[in-house]
């Protein structure tokens, strides 16, 4: 044991070092001119994907009662499994979107990207479906995501799905600044130091599990002010147009799908920022844009009310009125592989 003299003495010298640090930086203050006192750190793009290999159990019992959690993982590439079904594939179709996309608080066996490589299947396809979605994503997290990532696994088909996080990005600052490049902070350095001891301690792994683990429930976007006020689509517009003009340049077929939103069925896990009439605004801008570029176009959300019109009908196949349940995730899975099948027989 460690007398009290000795802690004691431990402390006078830390103590010490400090007062000198100090005594250091007030002189270097006064006599050196510091060259960097008005540069900045280098600026980090985030891509908003997933980390490769990830294994977790979600909870889920705020929509299921009888099956609580589900499996979530991904594989080297990052992509949500299961991913990779065949290996020499007729095609490689990859999904890209937000957390309808994503699909996390569906069961592995039923979400959409994987019941449509099975369901082409049947009608005599090979197809790696590949899901890059992650939660809280957005047109503009999309485009840096192909770029940065996705062209590297020379896909055939890029699926995108985005609409409500836009709306809630530019209800808030008017732009998509807040997902451009930004200068590095302590609170990044802090973020990605347990990130790298995660990986090599046990210790430092159950921390970063107890502090990071997910659930359904939707965060809430900071600055978003909770009114219908209209949203200028045009910024939504233009990265479209980019992200169909960027697949064409990779050789890659850009397919766009609209987003459904009940806004009659909301309760807590439903995005806060989601208002129909933007969504139907945003909507309809894909169409045009699909329409326009004469692009395949899945038109999910007339899909769902035309298919589903009761009330009690659209509560099986959303869970808070825009994410799916896993009959919902089914029933997605059928219209987009009917919308696919033509596309990919013709490429064949």
């Amino acid at each position: 044991m460690f007398s009290f003299s000795k802690v004691s003495n431990y402390l006078a010298v830390i103590i010490s070092i400090c007062v000198s640090l100090i005594f250091i930086e007030v002189i270097l203050r006064f006599a050196w001119q510091n060259p960097y006192s008005n540069t900045s750190t280098d600026k980090i793009l985030k891509l908003r994907i997933h980390h490769q290999n990830i294994d977790q159990t979600l909870k889920r019992d705020l929509i299921d009662d009888k099956i609580k959690s589900v499996h979530f993982r991904t594989d080297d590439r990052c992509y949500i499994k299961p991913s990779k079904r065949f290996s020499k594939p007729d095609f490689t179709v990859v999904f890209m979107g937000a957390s309808t996309t994503e699909c996390s608080a569906v069961q592995e066996d039923k979400r959409f990207h994987y019941l449509v490589s099975k369901n082409l299947e049947q009608r005599g396809l090979k197809v790696n479906t590949l899901n890059i979605a992650r939660s809280g994503s957005t047109i503009h997290d999309c485009i840096n995501v192909l770029f940065n990532h996705v062209v590297q696994d020379h896909p055939d088909v890029v699926v995108l799905m985005t609409a409500t996080n836009d709306t809630g990005i530019l209800k808030a600052y008017h732009n998509y600044t807040v997902r451009m490049p930004y200068e590095v902070c302590l609170k990044d350095t802090a973020k990605y130091s347990l990130q790298i001891l995660s990986i090599h301690s046990s210790l430092f792994g159950f921390i970063r599990e107890k502090i990071t683990v997910r659930d359904p429930k939707t965060r809430p976007l900071e600055n978003v002010k909770r009114d219908n006020a209209i949203i200028d689509p045009e910024p939504f517009e233009a990265r479209l147009n980019v992200f169909i003009t960027m697949c064409k340049s990779f050789k890659i077929e850009p397919v766009l799908v609209t987003e459904p939103f009940i806004n009659s069925y909301r309760n807590i896990l439903t995005p806060e920022w989601a208002d129909n009439d933007n969504q139907k605004l945003f909507n309809q801008t894909i169409r045009k844009v699909s329409e326009k570029n004469n692009i395949t176009l899945i038109d999910l959300s007339s899909y769902i009310f035309n298919k589903e019109q009761r009330y009690e009908q659209l509560q099986q196949v959303f869970y808070d009125g825009i994410h799916v349940t896993d009959y919902g995730s089914q029933l997605y899975a059928s219209y987009i592989s009917e919308k696919l099948y033509p596309l990919l027989k013709t490429k064949r």
